[in-house]
């Protein structure tokens, strides 16, 4: 029957459009010179014919369902096929599940990041039409907040522009 066209998508959404073994991404384009052109393939961890790669034709396994397949680039398809022996069905299937957790943890983390930008968001917002006044020189200006990676997104510190006082963010939020 062959590999569905459900059973592709939910692969490569699961695999993260990946090679399940050295990561390689499976779409490529060379910037706009070329059409996206697939580099991956869906690989039957167990063969359909017992003269296959690790082969079994009983017609009670699933062949062409998501349990049995790996998404990967062209060059480990070939490895994985000529040297069974290195690449057994319980490791490709070892392989299939720690990338796919992988995929899922990228994916977390990536969920998190833009929750953290959604807050930047709100707080530049509040920021930015809201005048602030220097408690030492009684100026009134914007923050515009300064974000770098690994810290907290928040406004630590505040340098007024005109006298250079640097003060704590809350105490312009006190009272």
């Amino acid at each position: 029957m062959g590999i569905s066209t459900k059973t592709r998508k939910i692969l490569w959404a699961r695999s993260g459009s990946k090679c399940a073994i050295c990561k390689k991404e499976l779409i490529t384009n060379e910037k706009d010179k070329v059409k996206d052109t697939v580099v991956g393939e869906e690989c039957h961890i167990i063969s359909k014919t017992n003269d296959g790669p690790r082969g079994n034709s009983d017609t009670k396994i699933k062949h062409d369902e998501c349990d049995n397949l790996v998404l990967l680039c062209l060059e480990h398809h070939k490895v994985i096929d000529e040297n069974v022996k290195v690449y057994p069905i319980e490791k490709l299937k070892e392989i299939k599940n720690k990338h796919e957790d992988w995929v899922k943890e990228k994916l977390k983390k990536g969920g998190e990041r833009i929750e953290r930008i959604e807050s930047i968001k709100s707080l530049n917002s509040l920021l930015k039409d809201k005048p602030h006044k220097c408690v030492y020189c009684g100026y009134s200006f914007s923050i515009i907040p300064v974000i770098e990676e690994g810290q907290s997104y928040y406004v630590k510190q505040v340098v007024c522009p005109k006298c250079g006082n640097v003060d704590e963010v809350c105490k312009f939020y006190e009272g």
